[in-house]
């Protein structure tokens, strides 16, 4: 049998740390609420393949970290809503609409919906059973034993790897069968899996739209959903950055309804990005034909003689090139639209932790996203925001530089959103002043102008909150909005010093 999937091709690059990193929804990278630099548990609930540096924490409600998964934040997105997906890939990519030239790449973005998932309470990899309730759980148990019995697919391309069983819990980037969480090593590593799973496709972004049609297309089709196969946006390699247009790559797409993903009128899911880096020096398809040290066409940390009489050592590992990276989100809520809310609604959130750039890295500081908002009269903006009490970023941090510089408490996130006058401007509009709030035309929950400018101001905590908003809550769920025409700029007044400053954004209503 003859595999095609993401790992089917292999690569000539170095991949010890190349990674891919979800910034919208926030990517975990498998954290959960660690007050430390690094990750405490790299295989909690996925294999990344990222550094250990990486990621967000699980949302907390209030104003303190969170003690039970009750207290933890869903984000709520609506059915039909415009949501924006944002990452950082650092080997490179391209389409062609936009190549780079260095790669062949892919990007799927999928969704995985079931009311037995949980973030977790602690950072636990959990039982093959699944049984631990304090552990986090995406993968079903039942999943993971199919995966485990099931024989693995020995039509595929293993290079001159020596895998050290017979089922699919062992690949080629996984050949001595390791466990991360309760996912499935064999459908991690290749797509589309010729075994139903359960996550949905969202998106293939691909250097080869060749393969939509014939591929991909069908895959879609055959799980219910509308083909979206497009070209991949170009990204510099050896760079976890903006790609060309200098902005972050993003994704934009529409949250399908909730019963196509679980059946149900609410769904709780998460999002995975794969990526997907692989070489243009043979054919992508390879297969079981060119397995074993004589016929693969890589081997293990060669040495190679070019007519010099000097030898060169090339330093490739077989297991990790034609690598794929994974990030995933926490978990969020897909839910059906409040009666009367109609047409086009758009969601607005922030991305990014506590920190300087050198102390988030990989992860990014504080931002609105989308940064601008375009709407017509009588579209929807769904405002809301999460945060962490724990992301202290402390000792240790691997390479990485430990603290959290920023104001207000140690270790929290926090945000509000005050109108401003123009970009360049530091200081709040006075509320007499104001546009924005006294521009909403209509409001899920209805309030008023000076309710609305006073819940987004303190993050829904009141006339009590704390000038650096220490005792208003790292979450928020603002509604639904309507605006009349006008553009209104707006800013986050903690998050603006010189380690960490500009959190601006600009909503324009057109007529």
């Amino acid at each position: 049998m003859r595999g095609v999937g993401l790992l089917v091709a292999v690569c000539l690059v170095a991949c010890v740390t190349a990674d891919v990193y979800l910034h919208m929804p926030r990517g975990s990278n498998n954290r959960l609420n660690e007050q430390t630099a690094n990750r405490n548990n790299g295989n909690r609930l996925f294999d990344s393949q990222n550094n250990n540096k990486g990621g967000y924490n699980v949302g907390d409600s209030g104003a303190a970290a969170s003690q039970n998964m009750d207290q933890q934040y869903n984000e709520r997105y609506l059915e039909g809503s415009d949501m924006t997906f944002t990452w950082t890939n650092q080997h490179g990519c391209g389409g062609p609409e936009d190549p780079n030239d260095k790669t062949r790449c892919e990007l799927v973005v999928e969704m995985m919906c079931s009311n037995e998932l949980r973030n977790g309470q602690n950072t636990n990899t959990p039982n093959e059973q699944g049984g631990d309730a304090n552990a986090g759980l995406h993968e079903s148990a039942a999943w993971y034993a199919d995966c485990k019995a099931r024989e693995r697919n020995k039509g595929l391309f293993t290079a001159d790897q020596n895998l050290n069983g017979d089922t699919a819990i062992y690949t080629r980037q996984n050949p001595n069968g390791a466990r991360s969480g309760l996912e499935c090593p064999e459908e991690r590593d290749y797509f589309p899996y010729w075994v139903e799973t359960p996550f949905v496709p969202i998106a293939v972004m691909t250097s080869n739209t060749s393969r939509c049609a014939s591929i991909y297309d069908p895959y879609f089709e055959s799980r219910g959903m509308q083909p979206n196969c497009i070209s991949a946006p170009w990204s510099r390699d050896n760079h976890n950055g903006n790609g060309r247009s200098g902005w972050q790559n993003m994704l934009n797409f529409t949250m399908p309804r909730s019963q196509s993903l679980c059946g149900q009128g609410t769904c709780r899911c998460i999002s995975r990005l794969r990526y997907n880096i692989s070489t243009t020096d043979y054919p992508w398809d390879l297969d079981a034909s060119l397995n074993g040290e004589e016929l693969s066409p890589v081997q293990q940390n060669p040495t190679v003689n070019f007519g010099t009489q000097q030898g060169f050592k090339l330093a490739i590992n077989t297991a990790q090139t034609g690598r794929t990276f994974q990030d995933r989100s926490h978990i969020f809520n897909v839910v059906p639209r409040p009666n009367g809310v109609n047409g086009r609604v758009v969601n607005v959130q922030i991305q990014g932790k506590r920190g300087n750039i050198v102390q988030t890295y990989p992860a990014t500081e504080y931002d609105f996203v989308p940064q601008i908002t375009h709407l017509k009269r009588g579209d929807w903006v769904h405002i809301q925001w999460t945060g962490s009490n724990t992301h202290n970023n402390n000792a240790p941090a691997g390479d990485g530089q430990a603290g959290d510089d920023g104001e207000g408490t140690g270790g929290t996130d926090r945000n509000n959103m005050v109108q401003i006058v123009d970009e360049k401007r530091n200081y709040p509009t006075q509320f007499a002043q104001t546009t924005m709030w006294t521009g909403v035309t209509d409001s899920v929950p209805q309030r008023s102008a000076t309710e609305l400018a006073l819940a987004f101001a303190t993050a829904g905590n009141g006339v009590d909150t704390d000038p650096l908003l220490n005792n208003a809550p790292a979450s928020f769920d603002g509604g639904l909005l309507r605006f009349e025409p006008g553009t209104y700029r707006y800013m986050c007044t903690r998050n603006n010093n010189f380690s960490n400053r500009g959190q601006k954004g600009v909503f324009v209503v057109h007529d």
